[in-house]
């Protein structure tokens, strides 16, 4: 890489997030994710709230992430004004992770979630983040919302970051 940055689709940016934290969970099986890391996904991306727990053994970079997340939420208040009232409770994702999951008849990975399911949960949590707002008239608009303002914003969600040319 020559030190620009290089550019992903939408789909290839979904899929280094999905499996920035499939590996991190369990680096022998990237093609499904846990519930304890779908919970950190959500977290990163400010679906649900973040503790405020002070950690003096918190690394700088970590402190810097959670300083730079908390400017991007007062960004995201301020375009979209009941977004706190529905940012999701840990309960609600796990409810979420649990729907998409039974929709599934796998005989394997049952309690983990795959990339469709993966997509499946962003569209639901897209509709209860952004789906009473009067600017937004449908799913897709929700979903939109959801992507711009949480995932795809390179502060907030992690994400693998392969060479574009290892990908083609």
């Amino acid at each position: 890489m020559s030190g620009e940055e290089e550019e992903f689709t939408v789909e290839e940016s979904l899929w280094n997030v999905f499996t920035f934290y499939t590996l991190r969970g369990d680096p022998m099986d990237p093609e499904h994710m846990s519930k304890r890391e779908f919970v950190k996904f959500c977290r990163d991306c400010l679906i649900v709230p973040r503790p405020s727990v002070k950690d003096p053994f918190r690394s700088k970079e970590e402190t810097e992430r959670i300083e730079m997340s908390e400017i991007l939420l007062q960004h995201i208040m301020s375009r979209h004004s009941n977004y706190i009232k529905n940012m999701l409770s840990t309960a609600e994702v796990h409810v979420i992770y649990t729907s998409v999951m039974r929709k599934n008849n796998r005989t394997t990975h049952k309690e983990k979630m795959n990339y469709t399911d993966f997509l499946n949960a962003l569209m639901k949590i897209s509709i209860e983040l952004y789906g009473t707002e009067k600017a937004v008239s449908s799913t897709e608009d929700a979903f939109q919302n959801l992507l711009i303002e949480n995932i795809l914003n390179p502060g907030l969600a992690k994400r693998r970051k392969p060479r574009i040319a290892d990908l083609r």
